[in-house]
């Protein structure tokens, strides 16, 4: 990653002896604190810049983490005379810290993303300021010369052109990444905001155990849930309960108090099995009410089917004895023949 070390620095002369150098600027990670020497070289109108690497030429001192301090390797390169650059580069590949959905949000981390993207804004202006600075220079230098080399200082104009159109395009994409940055953050803060008012909007029932432990005189907004709700048809104060509901052990009974009376909310079956028959059998703790008479052989018969349509059995008696032979109370009994 290329970074113009003019952007966040500080600057000093060597003496060939001295390893600890201040910086003032801040940054995220240590990796981002870079070096440069500077020398000049007689042979040539330029300097000689020499980019030193992290852990063989220098590192961030451990106990003061605004100091660098250089290796012996190091500091052969900072020669006495020589400029030393202290510079930030930060890193922007990817955020330093991402959100995913439903996740806490802290502002230590969007904190340390809105760095990211600020240092890097920083650098990536500073960045096209210089390439424009360029740009001009190598204008001017190219009219300085005139004829001489025109076409040299053309080209020269063209390449420090193309340089700032790049570095223009740097800043813009560093500006992007900053409002998608600042988009993630406020959908995670909405995020989070509906699940708060979600909490919030929950309502936790009390559990109670039976009818006879409903509160008498709770306060407004109490509610409860009565698991076994044997005898709620007869409880009051109670309104909205279903007309016909009769509370079962197997049954549990939400309930909510409010203005002196408790008000009916909702039920539920304890073992939601046991709100089906099963088709191998079962067997019916309550009446149960058919739809009518049975049309087939095999159709269950109501009481009143049965009584409209039951058999009258005459008995013939015994004829030795006179006793009857059928113990049902509807018959005719032709007594004994002796």
């Amino acid at each position: 990653m290329a970074c113009n070390p003019v952007a966040t620095y500080n600057q000093y002369t060597s003496n060939g002896s001295t390893t600890t150098y201040n910086f003032t600027f801040p940054y995220l990670k240590t990796s981002d604190v870079q070096v440069q020497v500077i020398a000049d070289d007689s042979a040539s109108e330029n300097d000689v810049i020499t980019d030193l690497t992290v852990t063989t030429h220098y590192s961030v001192s451990s106990s003061n983490p605004t100091q660098i301090v250089l290796t012996s390797a190091g500091l052969t390169i900072a020669a006495n005379g020589s400029t030393i650059r202290i510079y930030r580069c930060t890193d922007n590949q990817f955020l330093t810290a991402e959100f995913q959905a439903g996740s806490a949000i802290r502002a230590t981390d969007l904190n340390t993303n809105f760095d990211q993207v600020l240092y890097t804004t920083q650098e990536s202006n500073i960045r096209s300021t210089d390439a424009n600075t360029t740009s001009r220079t190598a204008v001017t230098t190219a009219e300085a010369l005139g004829a001489q080399s025109l076409a040299t200082s053309t080209t020269l104009g063209n390449q420090a052109i193309a340089t700032a159109n790049t570095a223009v395009t740097t800043s813009n994409t560093a500006v992007t990444t900053a409002n998608s940055a600042v988009t993630t953050a406020n959908s995670a803060v909405t995020t989070a905001n509906s699940a708060a008012s979600a909490v919030a909007s929950a309502v936790l029932y009390d559990p109670i155990t039976n009818v006879a432990s409903i509160p008498a005189s709770p306060s407004n907004d109490t509610y409860v849930e009565v698991a076994n709700s044997t005898g709620i048809e007869s409880f009051s104060p109670l309104s909205g309960l279903p007309s016909g509901f009769v509370g079962d052990s197997g049954l549990t009974v939400r309930l909510r108090y409010e203005t002196n009376t408790w008000t009916w909310q909702m039920y539920f079956a304890n073992d939601v099995n046991e709100r089906f028959i099963k088709k191998s059998g079962d067997t019916f703790t309550g009446l149960v009410t058919l739809s009518g008479a049975p049309t087939s052989n095999l159709h269950a018969a109501t009481k009143l089917y049965v009584d409209s349509n039951a058999i009258l059995v005459a008995d013939g008696g015994n004829f030795d004895s006179g006793a009857s032979l059928v113990s049902t109370s509807s018959t005719f009994d032709g007594g004994s023949f002796d």
